[in-house]
């Protein structure tokens, strides 16, 4: 499984922007379920003020 991820401020630094590229989107799954499972994404969560938006993506390669 190979992971790269980048993280982008959005304007005022209100927001911020993960773009994480994986093998396939069955390994991300995966990998998120078992972060759900352990409780991790719970805990992730009561840290932010507003839950992920988590989007599922091709890259174009452009």
């Amino acid at each position: 499984m190979a992971v790269r991820i980048s993280r982008c401020i959005e304007g005022d630094g209100e927001g911020m922007v993960f773009i994480e590229y994986w093998d396939s989107a069955e390994h991300y799954q995966r990998y998120l379920t078992g972060r759900t499972e352990t409780g991790v994404l719970d805990r992730l969560v009561e840290m932010l003020a507003a839950p992920p938006i988590i989007r599922i993506a091709e890259d174009s390669g452009v």
